[in-house]
């Protein structure tokens, strides 16, 4: 707020374009062109907007998470799918190291991402979907609530295999009007 009292977080604008439009720029430059968007807060205006997507409703996002969102998409997962939040910033070579990656399971993860949260005070370190390489996280999170990271984090624990390939500081999280700031000056 107030950026996403009549529109969706994805409509906001950085360095003169909406963060949606980086992200089907990022993708559409790999040569990867069909999108399944999974929407509630104001899904009509992303209908609108975007009418080449393939909308999926999550009726429940009020009261859900990012992974009960995901689970809404699981009809069209069964061969093989990227899967993106929509308030982030990334380059087209993370979605092409993503792609040339070999493993089933692959993350982007931004080695340098200390580096942006020093500057938000309003969205602390603790906050940050963070994972650990070679470790394993315990959440204990109910599925509605739980992010993807807690998934991958279950995933680990089992023994599935989960890669990573580095994008050092080319990613932001836009999450509050300090960030979009930070964004807006960081970003091309």
């Amino acid at each position: 707020m107030p950026l996403t009292a009549s529109q969706p977080k994805t409509f906001t604008p950085i360095a003169g374009k909406r963060i949606l439009d980086w992200t089907l720029d990022a993708f559409q430059r790999n040569g990867l062109g069909s999108f399944v968007f999974v929407g509630g807060y104001l899904k009509h205006l992303v209908e609108a907007e975007y009418p080449q997507f393939t909308m999926v409703e999550n009726p429940n996002w009020p009261d859900t998470n990012m992974l009960h969102s995901l689970a809404c998409a699981r009809d069209f997962m069964a061969q093989g799918f990227y899967s993106t939040y929509t308030d982030t910033l990334y380059r087209d070579d993370a979605v092409a190291s993503l792609k040339e990656s070999p493993y089933d399971i692959t993350l982007v993860m931004d080695t340098l991402w200390r580096e942006r949260y020093r500057f938000r005070s309003q969205h602390p370190e603790s906050d940050g979907e963070k994972m650990i390489a070679d470790g394993i996280f315990t959440a204990g999170r109910p599925f509605r609530h739980a992010y993807v990271i807690h998934q991958l984090d279950q995933m680990i624990q089992e023994g599935i295999e989960v890669h990573c390939v580095s994008v050092p500081g080319e990613y932001h999280e836009i999450d509050t009007l300090e960030d979009h700031q930070l964004a807006s000056r960081a970003w091309w």
